[in-house]
C-alpha cells in the first residue's frame, strides 16, 4: 500500500500546481510516477502530403475565342483538337452569305475608288490649265477621300473574316469562290476546343473555338479549410509518383461557404502528356518550414488543439494551429524544431489541469 499513499499526494499537488498555471514544474521522480514519456518535434519528411483530386485548366488569361464575324455554316475544319497552330492558320472556313454581301459591297467601293480617282487627276489637270474653278478640284478631294475611308472598312471587315491582301486582289480580279470566312489563329497555341461540327449553322460574332497559348499546363484543386494551413510561401506539389512537379501560382482568400474549402492554382514544371478537363491526382507537400507535431501529443480541448511541452524541469501547455498529415500533424507556428512533447500521458496531464485529479 506504501505506493499508493505516495502516488496520490504526488498527484494532488500535481493536479494543484496545474490549476494555478499553464507552465509547472515537474521532477524526475514525477514524471516517471505518471509514466510520461516525450517526442521530439522533427521537420517534415518530404514524401508527407495531402492528396486530392485536380482537374487540368488553361493558365488563366492564356485562353483565346475564335470568333466568327459572320453568320453562317461551318464548312470545314483545317486543324484537330489539341493540334497546336500558328498565329495566321486556317483553322476553320465557315460558308455566310453576309459575307457574299461584304465581298459585293467591297467590290463596289472598289469600283467607285477607281472613278473618284480617274474624276480626281483629270480634274487636277484642268485646274492646273485653268479650265475648271477651284472648287470643283475641292469637290473631287472630297470624293476621292469619302471612296477611300469606304473601301478601307470596307476591307477591315474582310479582313475579320480571314481575308489577307493576296484574297483580295483574287476577289477583284474575279478569281475567288465569294462567301467563304476563313477563320485564322489570332495567337500561337494549341486548339483546345472546337464548339460546332461541320454543318452547324451559327451566329455572328461567336465563338466557334478555344485556343490556349503555349506553355506548361495548370490545375485548379479544392482545397478543403482545414488543410489550408499547409500552404506556406514555398510550398510544394507533386503527382503521386513524384515524377511530375507543380509550382503553386495562385490561391484563394476567401472560403467558399457552401463546399468549405479554397480554390488554388499550380503549374506543372515540365510539359505533361494530359488534356484540358483530364483529372488528376496532386499531393500538396507541406512547406519545408513546416514542422511535424506526433499524434500523440495531441490533445482537444473544444475547438482547440493542445500539446505539452516539455524543457528545463518544466511543462507548458501550448494551443496550436495543426493541420493532419500521415500520421501525425503539422504546424508552422508556436514550437521550435527538437523540442519535447509529452506523448505519452498528455491526456493525463490535461485531466489534472482541469482538475480532474482533485
Amino acid at each position: 500500500m506504501k505506493p499508493v499513499q505516495f502516488i496520490l499526494p504526488t498527484v494532488f499537488f500535481l493536479s494543484q500546481a496545474l490549476c494555478a498555471q499553464e507552465d509547472f514544474e515537474i521532477s524526475n521522480e514525477e514524471i516517471n510516477l505518471m509514466g510520461l514519456e516525450f517526442g521530439l518535434v522533427t521537420t517534415v519528411e518530404r514524401q508527407l502530403g495531402v492528396q486530392l483530386p485536380a482537374h487540368v485548366i488553361s493558365a488563366p488569361d492564356s485562353e483565346t475565342a475564335l470568333i466568327s464575324r459572320f453568320s453562317g455554316v461551318v464548312d470545314s475544319w483545317q486543324k484537330q483538337a489539341g493540334e497546336p497552330v500558328m498565329a495566321g492558320e486556317v483553322i476553320a472556313v465557315v460558308r455566310s452569305m453576309d459575307l457574299i454581301d461584304e465581298q459585293q459591297a467591297y467590290l463596289e467601293h472598289w469600283s467607285e475608288l477607281q472613278l473618284a480617282e480617274q474624276k480626281f487627276s483629270r480634274d487636277q489637270k484642268l485646274l492646273e490649265q485653268g479650265i475648271i474653278a477651284e472648287s470643283r478640284y475641292q469637290q473631287a478631294t472630297q470624293v476621292l477621300s469619302g471612296a477611300r475611308s469606304q473601301l478601307r472598312a470596307s476591307e477591315n471587315l474582310l479582313t475579320m473574316a480571314g481575308l489577307h491582301e493576296r484574297d483580295l486582289t483574287a476577289l477583284r480580279n474575279g478569281q475567288t469562290e465569294l462567301g467563304l470566312a476563313q477563320l485564322r489563329a489570332p495567337v500561337d497555341g494549341v486548339l483546345a476546343k472546337r464548339m460546332f461540327t461541320v454543318g452547324d449553322a451559327i451566329d455572328a460574332n461567336v465563338a466557334i473555338a478555344r485556343l490556349t497559348q503555349s506553355g506548361n499546363a495548370w490545375v485548379a484543386i479544392k482545397v478543403p479549410a482545414r488543410l489550408l494551413g499547409l500552404f506556406g510561401p514555398d510550398s510544394q506539389l507533386s503527382t503521386p509518383s513524384g515524377d511530375w512537379g507543380l509550382t503553386l501560382r495562385a490561391r484563394d482568400f476567401v472560403i467558399n461557404p457552401a463546399t468549405q474549402s479554397a480554390e488554388i492554382l499550380a503549374q506543372f514544371t515540365v510539359d505533361v502528356p494530359l488534356l484540358l478537363g483530364q483529372m488528376v491526382n496532386v499531393v500538396i507537400h507541406p512547406s519545408p518550414a513546416a514542422l511535424m507535431v506526433p499524434a500523440a501529443a495531441v490533445v482537444h480541448e473544444g475547438d482547440q488543439t493542445l500539446v505539452y511541452v516539455y524543457g528545463s524541469g518544466a511543462i507548458q501547455m501550448r494551443a496550436l494551429q495543426l493541420v493532419p498529415v500521415g500520421d501525425g500533424y503539422v504546424t508552422h507556428a508556436g514550437i521550435s524544431l527538437g523540442e519535447q512533447l509529452v506523448v505519452k500521458g498528455a491526456a493525463l496531464v490535461k485531466g489534472m489541469q482541469l482538475g480532474l485529479g482533485q
